[in-house]
C-alpha cells in the first residue's frame, strides 16, 4: 500500500491521509468494520488435493497491489476463472466475496448486511477475546483506531526505509 501511494504521490514519501485512505479498504484499522475481529470473516487460498499446489487466481495471498481487487483486469483468462469459481462456491455456502481482495469472504456482519440489502443489523461485531481466560467482551470504543494516526505514520516511514525509498 505504502509503495502504490508513494509512486501515486510522484515518488516522494505520501501523505498520512493519503496512505490512510488507500488502506481503508485494505486494512481493517477500525473496529467496527473489521469483519475478521467479528469471527465473521474468512481469507482464503485453495490447494489441489493430488499435488498440494496452489490453484492460481494472479497473485499468492496476501497481494497488497493493483492485483489485489476480486475484478482485476491484469489476471489471465484462467486466473479470473479461478477467483470466480471459488467465488460461486463461497456464495452457494452463504458468504460474500469483498470486491477488494480476492482471497476474503465474509458472512453475517454489518458489511455483509450492506452488500447484501437485507434491511438486518449485523448478527456479529468486533470482540476482545483473552486466549489464556477464555473471557470474550465488546470493543470498548469501535470506532477508536487499531494503529493511532503517530503510530501509523512511523509505521509508513519505515516501510519506506525497508523499501529504499526515503
Amino acid at each position: 500500500i505504502v509503495r502504490s501511494c508513494w509512486r501515486e504521490n510522484g515518488g516522494v514519501t505520501p501523505p498520512l491521509d493519503l496512505v490512510k485512505k488507500r488502506s481503508m479498504c485494505l486494512v481493517a484499522n477500525y473496529p467496527y468494520s473489521g469483519t475478521h475481529m467479528m469471527a465473521a470473516a474468512v481469507d482464503i487460498s485453495v490447494f489441489r488435493l493430488e499435488d498440494r499446489t496452489e490453484v492460481s487466481r494472479g497473485k499468492p495471498y496476501l497481494e497488497m497491489s493493483e492485483y489485489t481487487p476480486m475484478d482485476c483486469p491484469f489476471v489471465s483468462a484462467e486466473e479470473h476463472k479461478n477467483r470466480m469459481e471459488i467465488t460461486t462456491l463461497m456464495e452457494r455456502h452463504g458468504f460474500l466475496h469483498f470486491p477488494g481482495e480476492f482471497w476474503h469472504y465474509n458472512k453475517g456482519d454489518a458489511l455483509y448486511q450492506i452488500y447484501t440489502r437485507s434491511g438486518k443489523p449485523g448478527q456479529y461485531g468486533p470482540i476482545h477475546w483473552d486466549p489464556q481466560t477464555g473471557e470474550i467482551r465488546p470493543f470498548d470504543d469501535i470506532t477508536s483506531p487499531l494503529t493511532p494516526p503517530d503510530l501509523l505514520a512511523e509505521n509508513i516511514q519505515q516501510a519506506l526505509k525497508r523499501m529504499n525509498l526515503v
